[in-house]
């Protein structure tokens, strides 16, 4: 079964249009990414699939289940199995707290872990695993780097165990070479805990290197939606064909 089924999907403000007669099926264990101008809907459409934004109308089924109109208090369980990485994750990140509160903070949050030395023990493994040691739980956000600070990030957004994960232009404040270590590590980690992610990028090299499928989105419809080589090679909308003659 797909991790999500989306039908129909608007969300409109006021008069204008932000996301218009959406459908996409994301299937277990890949990379949908998605891509088009500023302003046209991709991220929008990832925190609409989460349920952060409220739509206007049509459906978001999660393994078939309907959540379309779910509160918040309905989708507190869920909140576990979906997250998020954002682009700026020093905007994210509270200056005030220790990387090892940050960390630790969904699981409190959710009532993870039986003590508090059983969550601090899940904090120090995901540190591992994003590429960091016990030296940074003392440290604050605004003494790391920005790939540091994304490598935070991300272990916050995996420390549930999530199954789905958006990537919300999560390597797109970052520099070149930063950049790479940060794509290589979110590309291990898929691979690693089997998650399934919607990679939202303005960067077609990136989204060439991370997915299994792209999407085109233009003034918040998307335009076009296949396997990498396919819409690399034959783009049929004017917007992907632009995209793609430009990178050549």
């Amino acid at each position: 079964m797909d991790k999500f089924t989306i039908e129909n999907l608007d969300l409109y403000y006021g008069d204008f249009k932000a996301l218009k007669n959406i459908n996409l099926n994301i299937s277990p264990n890949e990379i949908t990414a998605f891509i088009g101008p500023s302003g046209c809907g991709k991220s929008t459409l990832g925190k609409s699939i989460l349920k952060l934004h409220e739509i206007t109308g049509g459906q978001i089924l999660f393994h078939g289940e309907d959540i379309t109109n779910y509160n918040e208090r309905q989708m507190r369980p869920l909140r576990e199995k979906i997250q998020i990485i954002f682009q700026d994750p020093y905007s994210s990140l509270d200056p005030k707290k220790t990387i090892g509160w940050l960390i630790e903070e969904p699981l409190r949050i959710h009532h993870a872990g039986k003590s508090r030395e059983e969550r601090q023990k899940r904090v120090l493994e995901m540190l591992q695993v994003v590429g960091m040691d016990e030296s940074y739980l003392s440290k604050f956000p605004g003494e790391l780097s920005g790939g540091q600070r994304q490598r935070v990030a991300i272990a916050i957004a995996l420390i549930l165990n999530p199954e789905f994960v958006v990537c919300d232009e999560a390597v797109s404040a970052l520099d070149v070479s930063v950049q790479a270590q940060v794509l290589n590590l979110l590309k291990t980690l898929q691979e690693k805990f089997s998650l399934t992610y919607l990679f939202i990028s303005h960067n077609l090299n990136v989204v060439s290197y991370m997915s299994d499928r792209i999407g085109i989105m233009y003034l918040g419809e998307i335009v076009e939606l296949g396997g990498v080589e396919e819409i690399s090679q034959n783009p049929l909308h004017p917007y992907g064909r632009a995209l793609f003659s430009a990178s050549l």
